[in-house]
């Protein structure tokens, strides 16, 4: 059990990404918008990595849309966690981003995370 690797970073996706949206959390409360948008995308994009075993050097929105339906996931799901990665970026360049923005962005993953979850391989 302990040879599978991608099976252990399945199981600790949701974990690690608690971690990581721990983190985005910190920089809301210390009004650093940036730092929430950069820690916000870590953890989105390590959450997908490790819930559908693909490797970082290979995420893409394509792909991301390709795993998600393969293992049946609604399409209302998909386009929503698409909508966030772009949001995220997005943000994270944009000049003058509100503290009510990052917090709904913060809110937004969190919710998304959760119904991911329940989403098997």
């Amino acid at each position: 059990m302990s040879a599978d690797v991608t099976g252990r970073k399945m199981a600790r996706a949701s974990k690690v990404a608690r971690q990581r949206l721990k983190e985005a959390g910190s920089y809301l409360l210390r009004h650093e918008n940036e730092k929430v948008y950069e820690a916000l995308l870590r953890a989105v994009w390590g959450f997908l990595s490790d819930k559908l075993a693909i490797p970082a050097s290979q995420l893409s929105r394509q792909n991301i849309s390709e795993k998600l339906a393969a293992i049946n996931t609604p399409q209302s799901i998909i386009d929503r966690v698409i909508e966030v990665i772009d949001n995220c970026e997005m943000a994270r360049f944009t000049p003058g981003m509100t503290d009510a923005s990052a917090e709904k962005a913060y809110n937004e993953v969190s919710e998304i995370m959760k119904e991911m979850e329940s989403i098997k391989k």
